[in-house]
């Protein structure tokens, strides 16, 4: 953020100004980089909050004034990204075991400017913590022996501000193969029944009944 200090005079000289800046969010006291001959200054913001800004300009005779401003600097909320493999994870995605195996990487980040350094990552499964950091590497599919889990990323910038993301993990789905086989058969099955019926059909026939003598 540049701040600029080099409208102000002295209405009694033409003497130069010396620029003495300050900048304090809460009782943290903000450096800054001072421009050409101090009149404006570079303010580096990472955080959110209200950052008092004080600008005491003296002469020659080192008579000063000074002025006092705030600005207040909005968080918003850390937007996540993350990846399983090759795989996005976004919120409600379902992410089904990869016929390749392991390791998988798992990674998160957040895509605001100026956050995506400064970020903390906590992965659950259900209730229970399951990974910290934003970037793990998983030598085994986590599911063990159960068919599905619910995990949750949870993603917090410096300012404290977070955001979430819900997916689940499942095993490998085997129902629509398992389907198309029963639905491949039954057609066959009935197909089977039709022709032995029409064949029965076709070659019937009354024998014939001998008068008696």
């Amino acid at each position: 953020m540049l701040i600029d200090g080099s409208l102000s005079y002295d209405p009694d000289s033409n003497q130069d100004l010396t620029y003495i800046w300050s900048v304090m969010l809460g009782t943290e006291n903000i450096p800054t980089t001072a421009i050409g001959n101090g009149s404006m200054t570079n303010l580096s913001v990472d955080k959110a909050g209200t950052y008092s800004i004080r600008l005491t300009v003296y002469d020659g005779d080192l008579n000063s004034a000074s002025l006092e401003r705030s600005i207040r600097i909005i968080d918003t909320n850390p937007v996540v990204e993350a990846n399983f493999g090759d795989i996005k994870i976004t919120q409600d995605s379902i992410i089904i075991e990869p016929e390749e195996l392991g390791p998988w990487e798992i990674t998160a980040y957040a895509t605001n400017t100026g956050d995506e350094d400064r970020i903390a990552c906590e992965w659950y499964m259900e209730s229970e913590i399951w990974l910290q950091g934003c970037r793990h590497v998983i030598h085994e599919w986590p599911l063990g022996d159960r068919d599905e889990r619910v995990a949750t990323l949870i993603v917090i910038d410096n300012d404290g501000s977070q955001s979430s993301t819900q997916f689940k993990f499942t095993q490998q789905d085997n129902t629509s193969d398992d389907t198309l086989v029963f639905l491949i058969l039954s057609i066959l099955t009935l197909l089977l029944v039709s022709i032995i019926y029409k064949y029965r059909r076709s070659n019937f026939t009354i024998p014939k009944w001998s008068p008696k003598g």
